[in-house]
């Protein structure tokens, strides 16, 4: 529509690229019915336009970069989602709560689901975990945490305010979440820049740029994955200060 806006009345556009529309990215493309497929084909096609008719493009994270190139678009930037400035604080203790505190921040759809973190709750002690976000999977980890007998452990919040959400981070011990897309979300970014350490695991497909670095913990999704890397943060408090520090320092890298 903008593009066809720009010919009529010669309007320039700027796109904001999201992973939600990169087929190079796409994790369950294999699984579509022909019907989707085909609407994917269509959709792609006038998304190839738009893009190529835009004044400029704004990929939300490096990951994007390949399908802008395959397409032959060059008038872009990488722009990362922008933060709440005002309510994101680095945090100033590194000595655990007592119990512990765990963060996970994500919508909990299939390709979020937190399944793996949970069942490693239950093989931990004295640690609680919060669980914000919503989504189709809402129910069906709910009655994962009352089937382990965790319910005392596991706090949900399906919504709270990004202010809110940004003064909560840095109350926390360790953020730890779970990922298919090949992304670094605004949740993350927001993790690293309050200097939380952050257990995220290994993608399936190609590495995501920016978290390429010895600056957050990558585990394979399963509950020993999480668990072993919860119980090393957990006893080394040397390593936890020093990697919470190093994620502070890498987002604002990352943010400039």
């Amino acid at each position: 529509m903008a593009s066809r806006i720009k010919t009529c009345l010669n309007i320039p556009y700027v796109v904001s690229i999201h992973s939600a529309v990169n087929p190079l990215r796409q994790i369950h493309g294999a699984n579509l019915s022909r019907e989707h497929q085909r609407f994917n084909a269509f959709y792609q096609k006038l998304a190839s336009e738009g893009l190529k008719q835009a004044n400029f493009v704004m990929p939300v994270y490096l990951s994007i970069v390949p399908y802008l190139k395959s397409l032959q678009i060059n008038n872009y930037e990488v722009c990362y989602n922008v933060l709440n400035k005002h309510n994101i604080f680095q945090k100033t203790s590194y000595t655990l709560h007592n119990p512990i505190r765990l963060v996970y921040v994500s919508r909990t759809i299939p390709g979020k689901n937190p399944e793996s973190i949970i069942r490693a709750m239950s093989l931990l002690s004295n640690a609680t975990l919060t669980i914000i976000g919503d989504g189709v999977l809402q129910e069906s980890i709910r009655k994962l945490v009352r089937n382990l007998n965790i319910s005392k452990s596991v706090c949900f919040l399906p919504s709270i305010s990004n202010s809110e959400l940004c003064r909560l981070l840095p109350k926390q011990d360790i953020f730890v979440v779970h990922s298919d897309y090949a992304e670094i979300s605004k949740s993350v970014l927001e993790a690293l820049l309050t200097g939380l350490p952050v257990i995220i695991n290994r993608r399936c497909g190609g590495p995501v740029p920016e978290l390429e670095g010895d600056f957050l913990i990558k585990v394979e999704n399963s509950s020993e994955g999480y668990a072993h890397a919860l119980r090393h943060l957990i006893a080394d408090h040397t390593f936890r200060e020093q990697l919470g520090r190093k994620a502070f320092a890498q987002a604002i890298v990352t943010g400039k």
